[in-house]
């Protein structure tokens, strides 16, 4: 259609005029919130406006220098790192429930639980190697498998009892985690990430990001009452594809000492699931579990086992009650509980 000269000019005209308008509008606003800025009071709780504050701000006075003095610091004895040369472990006695149990029936794992006698100790699964959370956590995503509510109750139920709970959770085989942050994934020569025959990505140890991921989860379980983490998925795949210029046995010994000086203290334990005779445990309060070790080959893996105190640094993930597996601490599964 077309306009004349004049409708033209006017419509010009107009939209200059609302171009002004806007402008005028926004620099306005600007000034305005400049202007209330100093109006606003930041709170632990949030911020809000408070149109009674003095317009002018009082200047403040340097503080003078005072002479202090030196006040011995104590540490509470459960928060100090855990001191080589007084370990403080025990034997562990007791059993292991997995993901899949705690999704299907939990009122069936507090039920045989509640008969356990104080001190002994459960194993439970509290991450996936898809890298999804069973309980509620800011350092990743939750699983859909659970209603994370429920595992929280029932992690707060076991670790205000008098049994000794342990967390279980993959280390170096996470998809998630390494999908997010291909930098510490361990890759291909073509330069990929590598995958497993489950399609699955793994973390390379000697990454300053994949040790930072693991301290924070090891601290976080600490806090929420464990006696112990134990990781499991703690080595570096064999696989030619991988690109890895070092010596891998050297590599996790050196990732596990830096878990285990930064997490371990004298009441709580940082392990490893371990693969003979691939990993060393590091001096601390740590331990080695094994696990497919069938009763009549105990006698033979203990003589590869190269911890200090086999009856309470080494711990059998066993499937039976065969009385064989008892020479160090041993967890079987909890329908095997009497």
């Amino acid at each position: 259609m077309f306009l004349g000269y004049k409708t033209r000019r006017f419509l010009l005209r107009l939209g200059i005029v609302v171009l002004v308008a806007v402008l005028l509008l926004t620099v306005a606003l600007l000034l305005g919130c400049v202007w209330l800025r100093r109006f606003v009071v930041y709170t632990p709780q949030g911020a809000y406006v408070n149109m009674n504050l003095p317009a002018s701000v009082p200047v403040g006075e340097l503080p003078e220098k005072q002479e202090r003095p030196n006040v011995p610091v104590v540490y509470p004895q459960q928060t100090h790192p855990q001191s080589p040369d007084q370990p403080a472990r025990q034997r562990l006695v007791g059993y292991y429930i997995t993901a899949k149990q705690m999704e299907t029936d939990l009122q069936t794992l507090r039920q045989q639980i509640a008969q356990l006698p104080a001190g002994t100790a459960i194993m439970l699964d509290v991450k996936s190697i898809w890298g999804y959370f069973f309980y509620t956590t800011h350092l990743g995503p939750g699983s859909n498998s659970f209603i994370l509510a429920e595992i929280d109750a029932f992690i707060a139920e076991l670790t205000a009892s008098e049994l000794y709970v342990i967390a279980r959770l993959p280390a170096l085989r996470d998809y998630e985690y390494a999908m997010n942050n291909t930098s510490s994934g361990l890759v291909t020569k073509k330069g990929y990430l590598w995958e497993d025959e489950n399609n699955c990505f793994w973390l390379d140890p000697r990454d300053d990001g994949t040790l930072t991921y693991l301290i924070q989860i090891a601290k976080e379980l600490r806090s929420l009452g464990f006696d112990e983490v134990m990781f499991r998925d703690f080595y570096v795949p064999t696989s030619s594809k991988i690109v890895f210029d070092t010596d891998r046995k050297e590599a996790m010994e050196a990732a596990a000492q830096t878990l285990v000086t930064a997490c371990a203290t004298d009441s709580y334990t940082v392990s490893f699931l371990g693969y003979i005779p691939e990993l060393t445990i590091p001096q601390g309060n740590c331990r080695l579990y094994l696990t497919g070790v069938s009763a009549a080959d105990v006698q033979d893996v203990l003589e590869l086992v190269t911890v200090t105190d086999i009856l309470t640094q080494l711990v059998f993930l066993a499937e039976t009650n065969d009385t064989r597996y008892d020479v160090s601490g041993t967890l079987r599964p909890l329908e095997l509980a009497h």
